[in-house]
Formats: C-alpha cells, structure tokens, sequence
C-alpha cells in the first residue's frame, strides 16, 4: 500500500507543476494538499481497522528507531 500512495502523491506533485487541475484539486492550494493528506490519512486508518478485524491477516510489531537512523 504505501508504494501506491507514495507514487500517488509523486504523480499529483508532478501535476501541481502544469499549474491545472487533477479531478478538481488546485494542486497549487494548500487547502486541498490538505484533503488529500486527511484522505491518505483515513485511508490508512481503514486499511489498518480492517487488517486488524481480519483472522486471515498476522501482524506483527516492529520497533524502529527512527531518530539514530534518519536523522542523525
């Protein structure tokens, strides 16, 4: 899932550059940046909801550190 939702976002930032409208987003606002964000967001939300109801899907914790790795 996050390849897709990442290669959405590459192509609407692509598209913000031709300066027109992607299903009647301003991709130049950033009031509708923020309706995309909130709309990955509660997908995300959803996805993760369902996966975890499912008797079919494991999951598995991971902990990452995050802050040694990327920032540092």
């Amino acid at each position: 899932m996050s390849a897709v939702v990442l290669a959405g976002m590459s192509y609407l930032t692509i598209m913000a550059q031709t300066n027109r409208p992607v299903i009647g987003l301003d991709l130049r606002s950033a009031e509708d940046w923020k309706r995309i964000e909130e709309a990955v967001r509660l997908l995300c939300i959803a996805l993760n909801k369902q996966a975890m109801a499912s008797e079919e899907i494991t999951l598995e914790s991971q902990v990452l550190n995050l802050i040694d790795d990327q920032w540092l």
